[in-house]
């Protein structure tokens, strides 16, 4: 999962830290509303306000990140091998590009959190910057490399 070429693990450390990171595409995320969990990640106003476009900004560096590998040959956003970039990515985007229930169930339980998700893809800022290889990544690394369908747990709708 970690490259052992030092420039791709540069890459893959880069880019897991703008996926999973202080100020980053989570973090962010969570700064998105008022509650509990975004006011310990900071919530205010000035930085809920921001925070959709540092979010479309990581969305557009991953999906031109993939363009540009894909044309050169690989699947992957670093090197030619799968790494924990992949992984943070394709599991973390689906807070954005919510995959078919084949993939994630819905439960009674994680209605909420799909409407939630549901609603940042709907985002226009972020919306205009998700693309089909984004989408194709993020099924490819699922299927391939992760137990599908992520069952965790509830009762099915």
């Amino acid at each position: 999962m970690i490259p052992d070429d030092f420039e791709n693990r540069v890459t893959m450390y880069g880019l897991c830290t703008i996926v999973l990171g202080e100020d980053g595409f989570v973090w962010n995320m969570r700064i998105l509303g008022d509650n509990p969990l975004g006011r310990k990640y900071g919530y205010s106003e000035d930085a809920c306000a921001s925070a959709p476009k540092k979010m479309a900004e990581i969305v557009d560096l991953i999906a031109r990140r993939l363009e540009a590998l894909v044309e050169a040959g690989s699947p992957y956003l670093v090197g030619d091998s799968v790494s924990a970039a992949d992984l943070c990515w394709a599991t973390m985007s689906m807070s954005l590009v919510v995959p078919p229930p084949e993939f994630r169930p819905v439960t009674k339980q994680n209605q909420g959190m799909l409407k939630y998700f549901s609603m940042n893809a709907g985002n226009p800022g972020i919306a205009e910057m998700l693309t089909d290889r984004v989408e194709a990544h993020q099924r490819y690394i699922l299927t391939t490399y992760c137990e599908t369908p992520a069952v965790l747990g509830g009762d099915p709708v």
